[in-house]
This record gives C-alpha cells, structure tokens and sequence, in this order.
C-alpha cells in the first residue's frame, strides 16, 4: 500500500470525489487487500446536506470534514489512523 490516508475533495472538475473513491475501492478489491489494509479516505467538502453522506457512504468514503478544516481535528484523526495501524 502507497498510502495510509487520502484526504479527497468530493467536488472536482472532471472526476468527481465519489468516482475516485469507488474506482479506488474496486483496485483494492480486485487486489484482495484486507478491510484492516484499505486505504483509510476523508472526503473534504463544503456541503452539509443529508446527499452528501449518504453518496461519501456509497462511495466508500470513510470519514467527512467539513470546510473550513480546524487543525486540531485533522491532527486528531490521523493520530487516531496511526494508532489503528500499530495495534
């Protein structure tokens, strides 16, 4: 694996957040790498509706921040990544 963490926007130009992360989920299957070994995906956006959720769970999408980001938050959750990947 290349990666631990992918932070992702949803919104993008020509392949949207969604696309990217089911096509990333379909490598990984196709791969067999185990559900411990995915990579762990943080969609980033703007957007608050229900949509959003419910397309980021679709997609594969483990974790939504919200913009504006707050530091504090972002360090947390790649702390609490690591430490799932050591145990």
């Amino acid at each position: 694996m290349l990666f631990d963490m992918i932070f992702m926007k949803l919104i993008m130009p020509s392949v949207n957040g969604y696309e990217a992360a089911k096509e990333l989920r379909e490598i990984e299957a196709s791969h067999k790498i185990s559900a411990v070994d995915k990579h762990f995906i943080c969609g980033l956006t703007s957007l608050t509706d229900e949509r959003v959720k419910l397309e980021s769970e679709q997609a594969g999408i483990d974790h939504i921040e919200m913009k504006p980001f707050v530091f504090e938050k972002i360090q947390h959750l790649i702390m609490m990544q690591n430490r799932k990947r050591t145990q």
